[in-house]
Formats: structure tokens, sequence, C-alpha cells
């Protein structure tokens, strides 16, 4: 059986990994693979690959189907429908996700109220995701609006290492993003409404919020209470992630059987307490039935997001074996689960939560079977049972753990089974009950809160003392398929029954997941220069045999995210690069330097250069021409500005030219004609390169023809946003380069580029992530594929 979920995984994760979808003709063979999955053949693990796949493919045409026409954007278009989850405000704006509700739309429509604007041609219950900018109040959830928006397919970045935000939305069933011009209210959803739950969740936050003012671990408290993460700080978060305990305190997996495995205890004492009614019906039935309840309670809280699913799916599996009172096997319990939240939702393959779950569940299974229980006393065999079963959950995470987060916390071990106790038996239930209670008796409800914040204020130092001193593994780069396959018989064999021989041959199996490095070595006198894809900014990280150069750092959004968050740390963490030689700063617009605080709190950078000072942080020298060094036989050479830090400007941006035995590369950061023109004055020996990053990310105040000319690069790539605030690059400076005859690439239509300049060769296209990690659910921005830009490209 687990065979044959396993071979159903791998077939639903054969289709996520498609470029392109198979023809729908496909989908019909369908009921021919289940049948011969089911019957009981020897070939059946090949046919439930084939189910998988074609199952998966199935759900993902009709999800295709309601995606959002490429004719819609751009334009205004009226929708009604109802406020979802809990809407995140900032200073600028306010984000929530929206159900389209046609039927409203009707109503407003025959009433003639629809106002400018056409009706939107999208699917009735389609979700799309909102930014409202300026609003005067945030929309609550659970209300009914009448909105003119702009809307359009999801559109996110694409960069090594980075995460896939269009994957994630199309996950969420989100078809469009786009922005709020004007709206009203128009009601609120009916009671029984499930949109009604998000404004119960609304409310807890609120009143939690004032009941726990004060408090270090209010937020913490909401995102054990509701899922509401947004309490909660980054340096938190951090702290959280270092010690291996971030899973701890949101709602997870982990928190819905907690809450399950409590209800079931619970119910199975109080109904032996009535002997009539357990004749009647025995205990394990009701308490299986008061387990869903709790489980699904508490997943409503969570605003049912997809981890809370997988979890109910999961128990719907265990406690629907005790209700029709047969004994499943554990691995036919995993197998099931494996299956049904597949057949629910396949792209949970692509979630780590879903493996981490998974994997942690199968451990904890295959710890149990296969160690001998302890003898003694009753409490020391059950804290070591529970620190054999945490030793062998760290382990087994551990490759899934460095390949998705990079990094492996030493301790978790350790600190999960003393914090596990207490949020599992103390924090929430404490939590649960007081919300709970809160509904009858206020202060006895708002008391139970405190009680579980006062809790975890006490917890938090020791938290963050070890935080500060704990040890962390990372992985020296992504993770490929052959490292992970090793790490995955490693861990097999280091979990194996002590009787095996050999078992610390484990070890070595998973050596490569910690030692080897990704991607072919970079040799004396080659580099290798990426353009990161971040938007309207911009980012370049330039590689040689040993060193690292970042030249601006991309633009901030809000307080919580930017650029080195979202882009270039994690390009840096799947190179293997723990340490920033030096970072360059062109000028001080926030587009080029709004990750720049984040880079130098969250990595070692042994030296800057910039002419001013960024978030409170000076930089070690100026940018001036003349200046420049070597590393591993490449040159680099400071061309302007000529006066070092008389200006942060555009017009003093630092300009940067390397060069190797193979090719040259010239970084102009934002310089204008003007600048242009006094570059081509004093250096018009030394502006020649072979690859061009295109001034202004391509504005009709730069690259002029004759800087074009004395550049004569044989490739350009603009970095840009698709859509941005600026239409860029403009299609006048695009044609000049283009009728030059110069291969032009931009970062909106390609993600991150990369060139490769050997020393032996001359610079190439080495990578265009776009096109190398394209999935059948990415936008594409041109019919036959490529992202190489035209004349009809501009803008």
């Amino acid at each position: 059986m687990l065979a044959l979920a396993l071979s159903f995984v791998a077939g639903v994760a054969l289709l996520e990994a498609e470029s392109a979808l198979p023809d729908p003709m496909w989908c019909a063979a369908l009921p021919v693979t289940v049948w011969c999955t089911c019957a009981k053949l020897r070939s059946s693990p090949v046919f439930a690959v084939a189910t998988g796949y074609v199952w998966a493919a199935f759900l993902a045409h009709v999800q295709m189907g309601v995606a959002l026409p490429a004719a819609v954007e751009g334009t205004d278009v009226v929708i009604a429908g109802t406020v979802r989850g809990l809407p995140q405000a900032d200073a600028r704006r306010v984000r929530f996700d929206f159900d389209v509700d046609l039927d409203a739309a009707s109503d407003l429509d025959a009433d003639g109220d629809l106002g400018p604007g056409a009706p939107a041609p999208i699917a009735d219950g389609a979700r799309v995701r909102l930014s409202w900018y300026g609003a005067r109040a945030t929309p609550a959830p659970g209300s009914t609006w009448r909105l003119t928006v702009r809307l359009r397919r999801p559109r996110g970045w694409h960069n090594p290492g980075g995460s896939d935000y269009e994957g994630r939305l199309f996950a969420r069933r989100i078809v469009a993003t786009g922005y709020v011009k004007s709206g009203r209210r128009i009601g609120s959803v009916p009671r029984l409404s499930p949109a009604r739950v998000d404004a119960v969740r609304a409310d807890m936050s609120r009143s939690i919020r004032a009941a726990l003012a004060g408090y270090g671990s209010e937020g913490l408290v909401r995102a054990l209470a509701i899922g509401d993460r947004s309490g909660v700080s980054e340096e938190r978060w951090q702290t959280l992630r270092v010690t291996g305990i971030a899973h701890l305190m949101a709602i997870s997996g982990l928190h819905i059987g907690m809450a399950a495995g409590a209800a079931y205890v619970v119910a199975l004492r109080a109904w032996s307490f009535l002997p009539r009614a357990a004749l009647v019906v025995a205990a394990p039935q009701v308490a299986g039935v008061a387990a869903m309840v709790a489980a699904l309670g508490y997943a409503l809280l969570a605003g049912f997001a997809l981890p809370t699913q997988r979890a109910l799916l999961m128990l719907a599996v265990v406690f629907g074996s005790r209700l029709s009172r047969r004994c499943m096997p554990p691995s036919h319990a995993l197998a099931f689960a494996l299956i049904a939240v597949l057949v629910v939702d396949p792209h949970s393959v692509r979630a780590p939560g879903f493996w981490l779950s998974f994997v942690a569940v199968a451990v904890i299974v295959a710890a149990l079977a296969t160690r001998p229980r302890w003898t003694g006393g009753a409490w020391t065999g059950k804290l070591r049972t529970l620190g054999t079963v945490q030793v062998a959950v760290t382990i087994g995470l551990a490759p899934v753990t460095l390949s998705v987060f990079a990094e492996q916390s030493l301790v978790s071990p350790l600190v999960n089974a003393l914090v596990i106790p207490i949020v599992g038996t103390v924090v929430v239930p404490l939590i649960l009950v007081g919300l709970l209670a809160g509904v009858f008796f206020a202060g006895v409800g708002e008391a139970l809160v405190v009680a579980a914040a006062v809790v975890l204020d006490m917890l938090w130092p020791a938290i963050e003392w070890v935080g500060a001193h704990a040890a962390v593994l990372r992985a020296p780069g992504a993770v490929g398929p052959w490292r992970l396959a090793a790490a995955a018989a490693g861990v097999l064999i280091l979990l194996a029954p002590r009787g095996l021989p050999g078992r610390w041959l484990g070890v070595v199996w998973m050596l490569p997941l910690i030692v080897v490095r990704p991607g072919p070595a970079i040799g004396p006198g080659d580099y290798r220069m990426t353009v990161l894809d971040v938007g309207h900014g911009l980012s370049v990280v330039v590689e040689t045999g040993r060193r690292v150069l970042v030249y601006d750092t991309g633009p901030r959004f809000g307080d919580r995210l930017d650029a080195a968050a979202l882009a270039v740390l994690p390009f840096l963490a799947s190179r293997g690069h723990d340490t920033i030689d030096r970072v360059v700063l062109s000028h001080g617009d926030s587009d080029h330097v709004g990750g720049y605080r984040r880079l130098m709190e969250s990595t070692t950078v042994l030296a800057t250069a910039a002419n001013g000072p960024v978030g409170g942080y000076r930089p070690d020298t100026e940018c001036a021409a003349g200046g420049g060094w070597t590393w591993d036989g490449v040159i680099f050479e400071v061309l302007y500005p000529f006066d070092g830090g008389s200006g942060f400007d555009n017009a003093h941006s630092c300009v940067v030219r390397i060069e190797g035995p193979g090719g040259s590369v010239l970084l102009t950061g934002d310089i204008e004609s003007a600048t242009e023109r006094t570059l081509l004055v004093r250096w018009a020996d030394r502006l020649a390169a072979d690859v061009l990053v295109v001034p202004h990310h391509g504005s009709a105040t730069s690259s002029t023809w004759a800087f074009v000319d004395a550049v004569s690069p044989s490739i350009a790539l603009f970095s840009a946003a698709e859509r941005g605030r600026f239409p860029l690059p403009d299609p006048r400076v695009l044609a000049r380069y283009v009728e030059a005859g110069v291969a032009s690439f931009s970062t909106w239509r390609c993600g991150a580029i990369t060139i490769d300049v050997p020393a032996d060769g001359a610079p190439s296209v080495a990578r265009l992530e776009r096109e190398a990690r394209r999935r059948y659910w990415h936008v594409r921005e041109a019919e036959d594929g490529r992202c190489r830009l035209d004349v009809s490209s501009g803008g």
C-alpha cells in the first residue's frame, strides 16, 4: 500500500514539474489508470504513477480554465464580492483577498449602480488578491463590496534560490492580483457563510490585542490562537528558526494534532463515566468524533490554511479507521493520508510543509516501531522515548530542512523536547479554553489568554539565549536531486533497527548534503555575473573563483520585505556563499539600496563602498574614479564619479568596469545622458564592454546613441519591472540596442540573467531563470516562449 501511495506521489510530482500541461484528452485515461491501479497486478505501481499524473493534470486544466484573460490586464473592471481572510495593513496600503460574486455584481447592474468601468470577465467564486493604497479604513472580513479595480495575472520574481510567488498563489487558487481604484461597502455575508468565520477571527484578533497590550508575546498568542502572524517581529521569527521551533509558534499540523489528541482523551474519559451510553456507542467512536470536531474548529480559527487542511485529512484517515472499527497498520494509515491529501490538493506536493509533515510522521512511526521500549521508572522511560523521537525526527528531517531552508538548527532536538510539552500542554490549551470561555464569560477568557502570554513571556528569554548561542548547520548551496537522494539513503541507514551492522555509514551518505558545493567551479580568470530579478530596481552579483561582489541591493517594500530577503540572500545561499567580500552601492535611490540594511544584518560583509550613508551604516570607502581591485585574475575598476563622495544621486552613480581574460562587463547604475557625455570625454577608450547592464533601467533619459556606440556591447541587460510605475525599457532606447545588433534581455521577461565569462572564451548567457524553471502555471510573455527582447517588447 505504501509503495502505491509513493508511486501516486511520484506521478503528481511529475506533473507539477512540467513546463506545459499535456493535452486535455489524456485526462480521459483516468478511469482506466484508476482501475488498473486498484487491480491486483504486479504493475500497479506503474499505473499509480500514471493515475497521479493524470489526476493532477485534470485538476490543473480545470484550474487553468478560470485564469484571468490577458485582455483584462491594465483595464478598469468592476467586481463585487466578499473580503476573505485577515486583511494586512501598513502605512501605505491594505492588502486582502477577495472572493468574486457574480450574483452580487448582477444585482448592482440591475440597479444601475455599477458606475464607471465594465464588469470583469472573471469566474464566479474566483479569488483575487488586492491592495488598496490610501484606504480610509481596513475592509472588514466578511463584508461585501463593490470595487473598481485593475487586475493582472500573478507575476513574481524568478531568481535562483528564490521562492515561486506565482506558484504559491496558484496553489491558493488566487487567479489575479491588482489594486483598488475605488469602492464602497454594500453589505455583509449571511451568518452561516464560511466568510463569517473570518469576521469572528478578526474580532478575536482585536480582543487578544486589547487584552495583551504590553505583553511581549502578544503576537505569538495571536499566531497560536487564530493563525495571525502579523504581530510577530522578524527578529523573533529569526530566533525561532535558529532554535528550530518556528513550527511551534504558528498553527500547523502539530497543533491540529494536539487539539485532536486532547479532545480525544477528554471525550474518552468523560464517556467512560456514562456506562449506559457506552453500551450504545463505544467510547472510542465518540472520542474520535470529538477529536475531529476539535481539529475542525481549530483549523477554522486558523483560517482553514493549507497546512491545517492537510492535517485534517491525515486525522480523518486515522480516526475514520477507528470509527469503522478497523485495525489499520501505521504504514497503511500514512499511505491513505498521502493519497487523500494529494487527491484533494495535488499542489501540496510542492509545499515544504507537505514533506516536513509526512516525513516527520514516518520517522516517528519508524523510530517507535524499531526501538525497544525503555524500562525503568515511568517518567524516565517517557523522557528517554521522547529524546529518541526528537533525535530521530531531527535526523529524518535534515535533508528536507536543508534543501528548503538551507539551514538546520543543531539544538532543535533539545529545544523541541523542552518547549513542545510546555506549548502543547499549557500554552495552547490555555489559549483555546480562553477563547471558548470568552464567548460566555469575557473576564475568564481574558484571564486564561493572559496566562498563556505570561507563560510565553517567561519562556522567551531562555529561547532567546539559546538562539544567540545556537549552532546552525548550513547547506553549501542549493541541494540537487542526487545529493538529496544520497542524504535520504543515509537517513534510512541511520534510522534502521539497531541490529543492522554499519549504521554509522549513514553519516557518510549524508556528507554530500553538507560539504559539496553546487554547480561548476569558477576558475582563475573566470567570473560569473547574475542580474537578479528585483522588479523596478537593481541588484547584481559577481562571483570570481573565491570572491563575491554585490552591486546594489534592490528595492524595499514596507517594513518587512525587501529585495535582500526575497532575492539577494536566497541567491547567495543557493550558491553556497555565507560571506560577501564587497558591497558597492551605486547611489542612494531606494530601488538600489532598499535591501542594504538587511544584507548587513543577515550576513557577513567584509567591505562596503558608497558615496553616502544608508540605513544607519556608513561605507568603508567612497566610490571614486581611479579606484579598483583585483580578485582571482579579474580586474574591477571604478570609472565614475570623478569627485567621489560629492553626491549620492543618479548623476553620481558609481560606474564599475569588470574585465577578465575572456571579456568585460560595465555596471552603470542610474547614470543619465549628461553623465554619459562626461564619461565619453574622460574614458572614451575605457567604456567598451562585451556586456552592459543598461543605465537607468532603459529610461529615455539614458543610453544615448553616442554612449551605446562607445560601449558597443554584444549583450545588453535591462533590470526593470513588468507594468511598473515607469514603462521600461523605453521603446526608443530598446530600438537603439536592437538596431545596433545587441542581444537584449530584460529581467521582467527572463527572470534573473546569468552571464558566464570564462577566461578562455567569450561572454555568454548561461541561464535565463524564467526559462530554466518554467512551470505550466507561469505567465508566458511571448507565444514562442523566448524572452529575448525585440523592438515590439519595449515598455
